[in-house]
């Protein structure tokens, strides 16, 4: 007997029956690009974060998710911060986006633009008092890590909004946050989305 056939030598291995794939055909990118940093509003660090629950003011309400807020006693409500709020240096909270959440439509359910939900006045809202949270900063500004927090108290308009985060010092338009224990964290992504530590 053959001795090749004995030891099963020179033969040629059985076809694998299908379509072979291999790396050609997993088609593997590289994403050379920034992703998003995040939804304005979005708790980013689960622990340590502090989120109670707070009644919305029912005169001025918080214009959105991501924005600060201070604490009205008259109503024992939450409310934004206004343009008459010229002397604060510091807020209560930054009002935390629930999910899932989305503004409704008359034509298109769902239908919102990036940021734009608004939140509902005639329930709680989730806000933080500790921790750290993702907050939107007008396009082309650039906050840096340990930047300071300004709040923009000024006429809306131009990317601005009243009550809204800003990196940048605009003079009497806005007010600054001195405590040291509010700062950004990040630097802001194409949309102006950043890190945000509130009282860590």
């Amino acid at each position: 007997m053959n001795l090749m056939k004995i030891l099963g030598l020179g033969k040629k291995p059985a076809r694998v029956k299908g379509r072979f794939v291999g790396r050609r055909f997993t088609q593997d990118v590289a994403i050379p690009f920034r992703m998003g940093a995040g939804v304005p509003g979005d708790v980013n660090r689960t622990h340590p974060a502090d989120i109670p629950p707070f009644l919305v003011d029912p005169t001025n309400p918080p214009a959105g998710y991501g924005v600060p807020a201070l604490i009205n006693t008259a109503s024992n409500g939450l409310r934004g911060v206004l343009a008459t709020d010229t002397t604060i240096t510091d807020v209560d909270a930054v009002t935390v986006r629930p999910y899932p959440i989305q503004a409704s439509a008359g034509t298109n359910y769902g239908a919102a633009a990036f940021g734009g939900a608004t939140p509902p006045t005639q329930q709680p809202i989730d806000a933080l008092v500790s921790g750290y949270i993702m907050v939107q900063v007008p396009a082309g500004q650039s906050p840096t890590k340990k930047g300071t927090v300004y709040i923009w108290i000024g006429a809306a308009g131009g990317g601005h909004v009243v009550g809204g985060f800003e990196a940048v010092n605009g003079g009497a338009n806005t007010v600054a946050i001195t405590n040291p224990k509010v700062y950004f964290n990040s630097p802001a992504d194409a949309n102006g989305v950043c890190e945000l530590a509130f009282n860590v």
